[in-house]
């Protein structure tokens, strides 16, 4: 999911942006970005929890030929 950027919703394209921002005056708050529209559409705290488990878990097989 990660390495395909395109298919990424402009609002999690802008979260990341937003994150990633190299200048700290630049970039949001952790306050902030709780209220950006990604974090107010996901899911539940325990679903989101679970879908970022997957991805990172899908990511690590891959990385590692499973």
């Amino acid at each position: 999911m990660f390495r395909k950027p395109a298919d990424w919703s402009e609002d999690l394209k802008d979260f990341m942006n937003k994150c990633l921002a190299y200048d700290p005056d630049e970039r949001p708050t952790a306050d902030e970005l709780l209220k950006h529209p990604f974090l107010t559409k996901a899911d539940t705290k325990k679903g989101m929890a679970k879908i970022l488990q997957s991805i990172f878990m899908a990511e690590t097989i891959n990385d590692h030929g499973f």
